[in-house]
């Protein structure tokens, strides 16, 4: 009897696995079954999106400032050849003027003071009449004034040279070599007298950035004395407007 019970148990145990399948195949869904379609995957969160113009304007920033010229300081060395018209103070006349200044730029008050060094060359004249009764009477006569300057100027710049305009001022002592020279209707020989004289001068002008270098335009007023025989007790003062071009090294 027992071992008729253990043979029900044991078919009742190996009938149970078959069930089993067969039930979970009776409940899956059919094909054509409606209500059990499979459900559709959800959306995905919108994330941040960028319009193309913020992307423009992006890439604008990036480029700015991966192009902007940092500010420079450091030492330097600037030449400027210069062209110009000066206006003596004097009986003298309007003449022109050339030059040249070379700076040395310092690394103090971020790169904007600069020591120049200024030359200048002008030959202004004076053309006049005298009258002296021991040559016959009148006489006509032209006095050249020789003037070549020397000038040692502080300057100091109104922004940085990284700047495309950048004005500045200065001022600084200068040596004045003056020669004149006479000749009149008596006779072919000319008069001749120099000298040394000592003054200063005040400047303000401007550089534009222009292609290697930058145009440079200037307005300068100087001041000397002036006491030859020639031409009396005066002065070699005059009032400079000058063009010229930069290049800094």
């Amino acid at each position: 009897m027992v071992t008729m019970n253990l043979r029900v148990v044991a078919l009742a145990l190996l009938a149970l696995p078959a069930g089993l399948q067969a039930q979970t195949l009776g409940d899956a869904p059919s094909a054509g079954d409606p209500t059990m379609a499979p459900s559709a995957e959800p959306e995905a969160a919108p994330g941040p999106t960028m319009s193309a113009t913020g992307v423009v304007d992006a890439e604008a920033r990036v480029s700015a400032s991966a192009t902007a010229a940092p500010p420079r300081t450091g030492f330097a060395i600037g030449i400027a050849p210069r062209v110009g018209v000066t206006v003596p103070t004097s009986k003298l006349g309007v003449f022109v003027v050339g030059g040249l200044e070379i700076d040395l730029f310092l690394p103090v008050l971020r790169g904007r003071l600069v020591v120049a060094l200024d030359a200048t060359l002008t030959r202004p004249s004076h053309d006049g009449t005298g009258n002296d009764a021991r040559v016959g009477g009148d006489y006509d006569f032209t006095v050249e004034e020789t003037e070549f300057k020397l000038g040692l100027d502080v300057i100091y710049r109104l922004a940085g040279r990284e700047r495309k305009l950048v004005p500045f001022v200065g001022a600084g002592p200068i040596v004045h070599l003056l020669k004149s020279v006479q000749t009149n209707s008596l006779g072919p020989e000319s008069n001749t007298e120099q000298s040394t004289a000592y003054g200063v001068e005040v400047l303000g002008g401007a550089d534009y950035r222009l292609g290697p270098g930058a145009l440079v335009g200037d307005l300068r007023l100087v001041y000397s004395g002036l006491d030859h025989l020639l031409t009396g007790d005066t002065n070699a003062a005059n009032l400079t407007a000058s063009v010229g071009y930069r290049m800094i090294f």
